[in-house]
């Protein structure tokens, strides 16, 4: 089962490298009841580096679009609900 844990572990911990003194080395179960935590993190930074990457791109295939706009958030016509249900999906 470690061995299946392990790649998963390593990719979302957010230790330094074994060979770091100053890193204290979890166990394995501690690690696993830190994972989620350490996952929700993951994947925010994800979506930050995803988004700024998008909008690096859209820059750079139309540098003369106003991106000022969409500091704006949603239209008028779209309710806090609607919108909510826009950023899940």
């Amino acid at each position: 089962m470690a061995k299946g844990i392990l790649p998963v572990l390593n990719l979302i911990d957010p230790a330094l490298a074994e060979d770091v003194p100053r890193t204290p080395q979890l166990r394995l179960i501690e690690r696993c009841q830190r994972a989620w935590g350490w996952f929700q993190e993951f994947m925010k930074e994800a979506g930050e580096y995803a988004g700024a990457h998008v909008l690096s791109m859209v820059r750079a295939h139309y540098p003369l679009i106003d991106l000022k706009c969409l500091e704006a958030g949603y239209p008028k016509e779209v309710n806090p609900n609607k919108a909510e249900e826009l950023r899940v999906t």
